[in-house]
């Protein structure tokens, strides 16, 4: 697959939205783009120092949100993207969205980073379930964004040892830096044409 313009959108405190920036930047290809759903995001600052566009987008509707879609996709428009990175992304995206980015390419180029080891523990809370269930291994999926949720083609995995006594807390800041060094590792590749 050719890798062409991406764009970043992110709900949280944007942690790995900062590394994929970060990467981009210092791979001379930095995202068209960044939209947030979190007024408070940290993104604003760290897009305006960057030079690159952002837009704050609030959405009310649980589930799938076709107003806030539409204006995604008008955005996509203007500024020609290709690829979309989400980032602790915390809405669910319709098929007729996905198929924007699905049609004509053997993958999709909606890419998404969870918190499990897929097929384990789909949808929210992923690392809670893990530490609950006393899990020996945890960690996070990069994969394809499909239809089906969560359930999308593997690009990559990491696997971390549960720390007998370790805190939700340390658990979670182990997880955290393991998925934004992978993360940026992966668009990495992508930009070079490594995947």
């Amino acid at each position: 697959m050719t890798f062409g313009p991406y764009a970043i959108m992110a709900s949280g405190t944007g942690t790995n939205a900062m590394a994929l920036i970060k990467m981009g930047k210092a791979c001379e290809v930095a995202p068209s783009f960044i939209l947030v759903t979190n007024e408070g995001s940290p993104l604003r600052e760290v897009a305006k120092e960057e030079g690159i566009p952002f837009y704050h987008e609030k959405s009310r509707v649980k589930g799938v949100d076709i107003s806030l879609e539409e204006k995604i996709l008008d955005l996509v428009d203007h500024y020609k993207v290709k690829w979309l990175f989400l980032a602790g992304f915390l809405k669910i995206l319709s098929p007729s969205f996905l198929k924007v980015f699905n049609e004509g390419h053997s993958q999709s180029q909606v890419i998404n980073i969870h918190p499990s080891l897929l097929p384990l523990y789909p949808g929210l809370g992923g690392y809670k379930k893990a530490f609950t269930n006393k899990d020996e291994k945890f960690g996070h999926s990069i994969h394809h964004v499909t239809e089906e949720l969560d359930a999308g083609p593997l690009i990559s995995q990491v696997s971390l040892n549960r720390i007998e006594g370790e805190s939700f807390e340390d658990m979670v800041e182990r997880a955290k830096q393991s998925e934004n060094e992978n993360y940026a590792h992966i668009l990495k590749s992508f930009i070079r044409g490594n995947l």
